[in-house]
């Protein structure tokens, strides 16, 4: 009986705080960081800039998973690189699809792109695969005169099969 009674008196143990997960949200500030910026985007149509979109934020995604166990001071590096890679490669990929794949420099413009691919927006191991990709569906896509939006669509499936190895489907084409 004295026992309850001291059970009574002590105050409840406090439940330690939840440690809310940094992953959601680094996600989605590196999603709208390059969302935002209008530069991106450029002049394409939506069935051309959906796939490359689709491809973006699935790499997004990745990143920020990547970060997991890292404090933000140690995860901002990452995304930082993250973004400015993931930058550097859609404006690429966006020229040349502006300029269209029956363009004489088609594929040079695509070499800009193929130099972004490396982590962290590929797979290290795997970054001379998705350059490879990307480099032989360009030829493909150039060859046989696609229109823009078949031609990203292509594109940025070579790049994502061949630079993310637990890809199954191409981006926007998941189950």
């Amino acid at each position: 009986m004295l026992s309850r009674l001291f059970r009574r008196l002590r105050p409840p143990v406090a439940a330690p705080p939840a440690v809310e997960d940094p992953l959601p949200g680094r996600e989605q500030r590196l999603a709208e960081r390059l969302l935002e910026d209008e530069a991106l985007r450029g002049d394409l149509d939506d069935a051309t800039w959906q796939p490359i979109q689709d491809w973006l934020l699935a790499v997004v995604k990745r990143v920020a998973a990547s970060t997991a166990g890292l404090d933000d001071t140690a995860a901002q590096p990452i995304l930082d690189q993250a973004q400015a890679r993931l930058r550097a490669a859609v404006v690429a990929l966006g020229e040349a699809l502006a300029a269209g794949p029956a363009a004489p420099d088609f594929i040079q413009r695509l070499e800009a792109v193929q130099g972004e691919l490396r982590p962290p927006i590929v797979d290290g191991a795997r970054a001379g695969q998705a350059r490879s990709a990307l480099r032989s569906v360009a030829v493909d896509v150039a060859g046989a005169g696609a229109d823009r939006a078949t031609a990203a669509q292509r594109l940025v499936s070579a790049i994502e099969l061949g630079g993310n190895s637990r890809s199954a489907a191409p981006p926007g084409n998941r189950a």
